[in-house]
């Protein structure tokens, strides 16, 4: 219903904008976030900037969720900095209002901290989304503990991920949510990668499946992008790169550049895997250049094998070819990145 209305709210929020109605704008942001995080509407992030920026919205009691929203708007397309700094804001005036701001700010500080490598301080936020969660619904501390296990996995404590990954698990049933369900068996797939990997492709799978009869096109990419990653390491490298313009696509159209960059660097794992050498250190450059050469998080082991893949294609090519193929990937832009990988997926995938 919400798809076939989206239009009419879009034109809401337009006039709440223009009629600096205050009250309109920000409920409308908060009361549809997570229906466009799931179905990668990524404008909303936009309507929160907008509606934040309303003279007085600061004294809203839906102002707080409304900053949190605007901030993992900045943490999805790359820019952690503004995530961070949005995301305080938010804590900040959630405090002075004495209200709980849902979670959102703290997702959005977990994620950008975890993606620029301080782990110690995104599993902060992290914790602090969890006891958020607690005062809330079944759904929302589903979400929390699925990310909490996720950070598990990428420090490689995939015991406690475990658990955490069934705690998230419990929570989805309880709360009935297909979207809740699918990240738990996500985060589940996840922490059995090292150990299990045909059982960890089945559970991911699996979260694809639920992700994708549900709409949740977010989650359902998620999954997708490491399944495609086992099937490779398991044989079927080519098979798996010709699926990922699906995810890459997926990413590009809800313009969610944080989750893009983390797909983009399996791609690069598979290229090396076939020996496409000079169009995989281009690849590394551009990911190097975005700063997601090795950004968190995703699973320990995957972290020292992109490392080796590294090593191993400086001393295929040698190091003069290598730097050169790495310098040409930094100039790329970000569609001419995207650009680039299709091609080379469609000229491994389906050569002539």
């Amino acid at each position: 219903m919400l798809d076939r209305d989206f239009d009419n709210l879009r034109a809401a929020h337009l006039w709440s904008i223009e009629h600096s109605d205050i009250d309109t704008a920000l409920r409308l942001v908060a009361g549809l976030r997570e229906y466009s995080f799931r179905c990668m509407h990524a404008e909303i992030t936009i309507w929160a900037d907008a509606a934040i920026a309303l003279p007085e919205a600061s004294a809203h009691d839906r102002y707080p969720v409304a900053v949190g929203v605007a901030a993992y708007g900045r943490f999805v397309r790359g820019d952690l900095e503004g995530a961070i700094e949005l995301g305080e804001r938010a804590i900040a005036a959630a405090d002075q209002l004495a209200i709980d701001g849902s979670g959102i700010a703290e997702r959005a500080l977990g994620n950008a901290w975890f993606y620029r490598g301080d782990i110690e301080r995104g599993a902060e936020w992290i914790d602090r989304m969890i006891a958020s969660a607690r005062r809330g619904s079944p759904a929302r501390l589903a979400h929390a503990l699925y990310m909490r296990s996720v950070a598990f996995t990428s420090v490689g404590d995939n015991v406690s991920a475990d658990q955490f990954a069934t705690d998230s698990l419990t929570a989805a049933a309880d709360s009935g949510s297909s979207t809740a369900l699918a990240q738990a068996h996500y985060a589940q797939g996840l922490a059995l990668k090292s150990t299990s990997p045909v059982e960890a492709t089945a559970e991911l799978q699996r979260a694809a499946d639920i992700a994708r009869d549900a709409g949740n096109r977010w989650i359902q990419a998620f999954a997708l992008t490491e399944v495609l990653w086992l099937e490779a390491r398991q044989g079927r490298p080519r098979e798996a790169l010709a699926r990922y313009i699906d995810v890459i696509d997926l990413w590009y159209r809800g313009g969610d550049w944080a989750n893009q960059w983390l797909s983009l660097r399996h791609v690069f794992g598979i290229l090396v895997q076939l020996r496409a050498d000079l169009a995989a250190a281009t690849l590394h450059g551009a990911l190097t250049a975005a700063g997601s050469a090795y950004a968190l998080p995703f699973e320990a082991a995957d972290a020292q094998r992109i490392g080796a893949l590294v090593d191993n294609l400086r001393d295929r090519l040698g190091p003069a070819a290598f730097a050169s193929a790495v310098r040409r990937g930094t100039t790329l832009s970000d569609g001419e990145i995207i650009d680039f990988v299709r091609a080379q997926i469609r000229a491994l995938s389906y050569p002539e």
